[in-house]
């Protein structure tokens, strides 16, 4: 059947050829019915080799960095639309095939979902992320980049695809989106000002859930880096703390942030209970000793950063599997607390990079937080590898105090196990 439609894939270096999509379009079915749509498919600009982005790579590209904060950004005092009209639109390519429609498809029917946790967030991935993608593509690429990561988690029980597998399209995918999602990004990042701070707060936002979306690979363990990657610093930290950094440059931003807590969505499941209570005591008087050995001056600020990153753990427990959890450990914040967490400890975030005993083990109860929302697709399977990494960097002294984190992390597991089956 003629449907009017000019295939044409040819590249030609004939200068005086116009490019396919400046050459008029002329059917001899025009005169037969004036509905018909002329079409022209042209060859698509992904067809260069684009550079698998190194895990660093996003920070290497940018001096900003990456979240899992969970609020939306502020609406302004005139509507999304009117800031998107008034908005500059970003210069990234915006070719596109079929391929990738699949992905944004995905994205709009089931990855925006699971990024959602409260009912403000919800509104925003699902809906307003889109709208601002349109004005500015990079932000377009970040998400079809999280789309391919998740799909092919799905599709591949939590871990990524076989390189050789029918389902490593998808990384392959991923991978292109994200190198040209960070171009776009770090254009915006030397000239930072009102009218581009919303796509780059949600295009870092975006960037921050794609080292976790990615899952867990040797040698990289999020916060800090072991083995042949130990010359690599682990970047994504203060990728997420870059978020925050934009936050502090906007108001509205931070306003918007700090009372982003509405009403929960659901709970996202339940957890065995956990007594926490008085292994963090016994964790507190040990870091207060361990702080006190390293001097007045450096020992006095990393025990207040130490002291903080406990009593905010307790808090984080006590919100999720404290009185009134009867049932459970209540979950569904796990980004947030994520950002909290990392934002509490900024001053000892290179500590992690250090492998400095104190903050490993401190990172190894909050491995817990983790576990208990390990059915978030992109916290799968992180816990138990970020705890054998920890393992491996401590001393036999040290590593008496990972008891408590790995009993509670592996018997999460068994007892999701034993649910299993008997179900």
């Amino acid at each position: 059947m003629n449907h009017s439609v000019i295939c044409d894939y040819s590249l030609s270096t004939d200068p005086s050829r116009p490019p396919p999509s400046a050459r008029p379009v002329q059917s001899e079915l025009l005169g037969r019915s004036e509905g018909l749509s002329n079409w022209i498919f042209v060859p698509s600009e992904y067809e260069g080799t684009l550079k698998r982005p190194s895990p660093d790579s996003i920070s290497n590209s940018m001096t900003l960095s990456l979240t899992g904060t969970q609020s939306p950004p502020p609406s302004s005092s005139t509507p999304l639309s009117a800031s998107l009209l008034s908005s500059k639109p970003s210069s990234t390519p915006t070719t596109f095939d079929f391929q990738d429609f699949t992905l944004h498809h995905h994205y709009l029917t089931s990855t925006c979902y699971t990024l959602a946790e409260d009912d403000a967030s919800l509104h925003f991935w699902r809906d307003e992320a889109p709208k601002l993608a349109i004005m500015h593509p990079f932000i377009l690429h970040l998400i079809l980049a999280l789309a391919g990561l998740h799909r092919a988690r799905n599709t591949s029980h939590g871990t990524l695809p076989d390189p050789k597998g029918n389902e490593s399209w998808l990384v392959d995918r991923a991978d292109m989106h994200l190198s040209v999602g960070l171009r776009g990004i770090a254009s915006l990042v030397g000239d930072i000002n009102p009218g581009n701070i919303r796509p780059a707060w949600v295009g870092a936002t975006i960037l921050c859930f794609l080292p976790m979306a990615r899952g867990p690979r040797p040698g990289e363990y999020l916060f800090f880096t072991i083995g042949d990657h130990h010359e690599n610093m682990a970047e994504w930290p203060s990728l997420v703390r870059g978020v925050r950094t934009l936050c502090g440059i906007s108001k509205d931003l931070k306003s918007r942030v700090e009372n982003c807590c509405s009403s929960q969505i659901c709970g996202g499941g339940k957890a065995s209970g956990i007594e926490y209570q008085r292994t963090l005591e016994r964790l507190r008087q040990w870091v207060i000793l361990q702080s006190e050995k390293q001097g007045e001056v450096n020992g006095w600020t990393m025990k207040h950063c130490y002291v903080n990153a406990i009593a905010m753990l307790e808090r984080m427990f006590s919100e999720m599997c404290g009185e009134g959890h009867d049932a459970g450990c209540t979950i569904g914040r796990l980004a947030m607390m994520v950002y909290d967490w990392i934002c509490c400890f900024d001053p000892g975030l290179s500590d992690f990079q250090r492998r400095e005993p104190v903050a490993l083990v401190l990172l190894a109860y909050f491995l817990v937080i983790m576990k208990i929302h390990d059915e978030v697709w992109f916290a799968r399977g992180w816990a138990e590898h970020i705890i054998g990494g920890i393992e491996e960097c401590l001393g036999r002294e040290d590593r008496r105090w990972l008891q408590w984190p790995m009993e509670t992390i592996f018997g999460l597991d068994d007892c999701a196990t034993k649910k299993t089956q008997s179900s």
